[in-house]
């Protein structure tokens, strides 16, 4: 997943989870906290989905969610 704050300059004003397959993947990212504003921030995980439908939750803890592209690879 590909992650950037391209609107907030202050910690906290957006806090959110991210839930992959059913699992708490990413808790209570604040992008700005992270790396500050515009900067990107990549996050990777291996997961294995069974059902053909790859599931990924966005949860608000503080603020709206943002996400700024997803990458999706299968491994043999």
């Amino acid at each position: 997943m590909k992650f950037a704050e391209s609107y907030y300059t202050s910690i906290g004003k957006r806090v959110f989870n991210v839930w992959i397959e059913g699992r708490e993947a990413i808790k209570e990212l604040d992008l700005f906290a992270l790396v500050g504003k515009d900067t990107a921030y990549d996050f990777s995980q291996v997961v294995n989905v069974t059902d053909e439908m790859l599931y990924i939750k966005f949860e608000s803890v503080v603020g709206n969610p943002i996400v700024c592209g997803i990458l999706i690879e299968a491994l043999d």
